[in-house]
């Protein structure tokens, strides 16, 4: 039984680029995931600056989204007391 090097070659070369093609076909799928994430934590931070600027401009008035507000309001004042704390 002889062995035919070139086969062996031929072959090695290929599995080389399947594992090549993989790993490529990897991090592609990675980077758009990284990419797909950070994108999400930039709509996160906008939608919270957005909210802060509405909170900020309307906490005097009577709107829907008042409701919302007393839970703002103890939210800032637990976290004044903490900060007062730490001075």
């Amino acid at each position: 039984m002889a062995f035919d090097f070139n086969k062996i070659k031929e072959g090695l070369i290929s599995a080389g680029k399947d594992v090549e093609e993989f790993a490529k076909d990897t991090a592609s799928v990675a980077k758009i995931k990284y990419e797909i994430h950070a994108k999400e934590e930039f709509l996160e931070k906008q939608y919270a600056l957005l909210g802060r600027a509405f909170y900020n401009n309307h906490k005097d008035e009577d709107v829907e989204e008042k409701a919302y507000f007393p839970s703002i309001k103890e939210a800032e004042e637990e976290l004044a007391r903490l900060n007062a704390q730490l001075h």
